[in-house]
């Protein structure tokens, strides 16, 4: 007996589950990747595209969630909100491909008192910052899976992994595209950065217990940048950051490994937990 269809017209398939949905979603997105259409302006979505730009917009339209849009302030029409849509790393060097889209700018500037008298306001600079983003997808569409709210404990480690991300992207350019333990090549988002001795969790155990912070305070210094990515959590106390990163430069030690060899580490730790 045929399963029940549940989500349909996704990219232009029918689908009975988020997951089936998603999953689909996800092997367009390597089609983008495998043929080297990603990243700004070379990957923007087009009709000819593994995903098309109609197709997206009626992603929008029928599975958009409201909730979503209106705290990124995109409005209906979609087509008069939205220009472009493309894949691309959320930063040089980050693990993974996610979904980058780009407003259409509403500041007139030729009509703006302000910018006349100053060449450009506060506003055209923040939307002009604000115009390119990237987005967690199943956070955008409802006929994906893992919209729940993100734990105050995974936010606070997502401040700290972002708290010393340069340093990560400093030791990957230092390093050959080998893996370091099982020699394979690593080439660019092949290859991760990983804690080789202490694992991160207990860096920032070590760290917390250390330096005596206290997880109620930590939860009340981070704050989402709403202009970089979903799910981009930083602190806002700079002392704090700053010591942070200074322990993590100190005690961490690193390596690259290639994408198996860190899952299978990562595995054996939370085995071990």
């Amino acid at each position: 007996m045929p399963r029940k269809i549940k989500y349909s017209n996704v990219l232009e398939k029918d689908f009975s589950s988020q997951k089936d949905a998603y999953n689909y979603f996800q092997i367009l997105r390597d089609e983008f990747v495998k043929n080297h259409l990603t990243g700004y302006e070379k990957g923007f979505f087009t009709e000819d595209t593994p995903i098309s730009l109609s197709a997206m917009y009626a992603l929008l339209y029928d599975y958009g969630d409201k909730e979503y849009l209106k705290r990124k302030d995109i409005t209906k029409p979609y087509e008069k909100s939205i220009k472009h849509f493309w894949f691309a790393t959320v930063y040089n060097g980050y693990p993974g491909y996610a979904l980058h889209y780009e407003k259409f700018m509403q500041h007139k500037r030729e009509t703006c008192e302000t910018c006349a008298k100053h060449f450009i306001c506060g506003e055209y600079q923040k939307e002009l910052h604000e115009l390119k983003q990237a987005c967690a997808a199943p956070k955008v569409f409802t006929c994906f899976p893992g919209r729940q709210e993100t734990s105050i404990k995974t936010k606070v480690s997502n401040a700290f992994r972002n708290a010393v991300r340069e340093q990560s992207l400093s030791f990957r350019s230092t390093k050959k595209a080998i893996c370091e333990k099982c020699g394979a090549r690593a080439e660019r988002l092949g290859g991760e950065v990983d804690h080789k001795d202490d694992s991160f969790k207990k860096l920032v155990e070590k760290f917390i217990s250390e330096k005596k912070y206290e997880f109620e305070y930590l939860s009340s210094v981070i704050k989402e940048e709403l202009s970089t990515a979903d799910g981009f959590h930083v602190f806002t106390d700079r002392q704090l950051k700053e010591e942070w990163v200074q322990f993590h430069k100190q005690h961490a030690s690193l390596q690259l490994l290639c994408t198996e060899c860190h899952k299978e580490k990562t595995r054996k730790e939370r085995s071990n937990e």
